[in-house]
């Protein structure tokens, strides 16, 4: 039994007055809830955050989708329908996956389902009477999402052209598995047939200047690459065609104030998304252009990078004392931390690659270890130490020394 059926059966004649007034109090408060229902699309999809979708674009198509949503709870289920319709084809037009969509709705009937719940509880009504309206939410939801889901598709099907290609191409890589759409990709760009692909993640350093369309050769070496930018990150699929991948690490050149990064090998297009996700990540630990880079060289900032804040806080734990100095004193800390790491703590080697005396690189380390109450001989402050270094460069964007 669906929701307006249970609701009439629980509620009789008063029913449509309670949906009008719950629809109409909440509508006054969609700006709010819509907030709500971003905040946590931003914090469960990706592609809410990386550019592909505008930032201005989800709080006014989610406000919109509340909106109606309410509307059609207030009685004009039909003529809401053609908004979700709009939001399925400029959704398809942005790449965005079929499982994205479909945690927007989601969270947007959950987070309408409990406003409904919350004001039921204010004004007293029993909780069959919540039940009934918490089901209508839920028949309201599904329906907009299975209209929005059909209309994504459908703009997906209509053609079979590069242009259609291109945003199912930005879907895969954003994370759709779907088939259908790997087959439409491979026949849209002429690709073999389950050939061996890597992803190139490509943005601009901190403060570096925008990406140039000149700047995507359309050849890395001898692996063909397929260009999308998604906001200020190009995103290329490298057609292996039995290129090894470190080839492609080795062919390519990125320019002064770039991040590059290169994804491990995938067997075919369904399996992109996830390549794209490692070289994101990858990229997002360099802090600047001066090397091209795969997860694979960088797991202890990878793993820091995947949880920011803590990175942070790690920062700040171990290396505070020393980052609240003037960057005269502070930076040869850091950087003669880094260069004795990086020569496996030999003093000897640090002070060649400082161009200082030995000594010299010992009486820094020793005022290190007073500063952050850490000792560079014990294994446990070491790994701290270390991965706080790291830290600074991931949270940051910047090389050491800082400006």
């Amino acid at each position: 039994m669906g929701g307006r059926q249970l609701s009439e059966l629980v509620l009789g004649v008063p029913g449509v007055r309670i949906r009008e007034e719950v629809a109409t109090r909440l509508l006054d408060r969609v700006d709010a809830l819509g907030e709500q229902v971003v905040a946590g699309l931003r914090a469960a999809e990706p592609v809410y955050n990386d550019g592909v979708i505008p930032p201005q674009d989800p709080p006014e198509f989610v406000r919109r989708s509340l909106e109606n949503g309410l509307i059609a709870m207030r009685g004009d289920a039909a003529e809401a329908l053609a908004w979700p319709g709009a939001v399925g084809r400029h959704r398809a037009h942005q790449g965005v996956p079929v499982v994205s969509l479909q945690r927007a709705y989601h969270l947007g009937g959950q987070t309408i389902a409990g406003a409904v719940t919350r004001w039921c509880a204010d004004e007293r009504h029993p909780p069959e009477v919540a039940a009934a309206l918490v089901d209508r939410v839920w028949d309201l939801t599904f329906e907009h999402a299975s209209t929005a889901l059909d209309a994504l598709r459908a703009t997906r099907g209509d053609t079979r052209d590069q242009r259609t290609a291109g945003y199912l191409l930005d879907a895969l890589l954003n994370g759709e598995t779907d088939e259908s759409f790997a087959e439409a990709v491979e026949r849209g760009y002429a690709l073999p047939l389950g050939g061996g692909y890597a992803v190139i993640c490509h943005r601009p350093a901190a403060d570096g200047p925008p990406l140039r369309p000149a700047e995507l050769t359309p050849w890395v070496g001898e692996a063909r690459v397929i260009w999308r930018m998604h906001g200020e990150c190009a995103l290329g699929l490298v057609v292996l065609a039995g290129t090894p991948v470190g080839a492609v690490h080795r062919a390519f050149r990125p320019r002064p104030g770039r991040r590059t990064s290169v994804s491990i090998e995938v067997g075919g297009l369904m399996e992109i998304g996830r390549a794209r996700q490692l070289a994101d990540l990858a990229c997002r630990t360099m802090a600047d252009g001066r090397d091209v880079v795969s997860l694979e060289d960088r797991l202890a900032a990878g793993l820091l990078g995947l949880n920011p804040d803590l990175a942070a806080r790690l920062c700040d734990r171990v290396l505070g004392s020393v980052l609240a100095l003037e960057p005269a004193s502070r930076d040869p800390l850091l950087e003669t931390l880094r260069a004795w790491l990086a020569a496996d703590g030999a003093a000897g080697k640090a002070a060649t690659v400082l161009s200082c005396h030995r000594n010299t690189v010992l009486h820094r380390l020793r005022r290190l270890e007073r500063l952050t109450g850490r000792s560079v001989t014990s294994p446990r402050d070491l790994v701290e130490l270390s991965l706080a270094l790291e830290a600074i460069e991931v949270t940051t964007g910047r090389r050491i020394p800082l400006p």
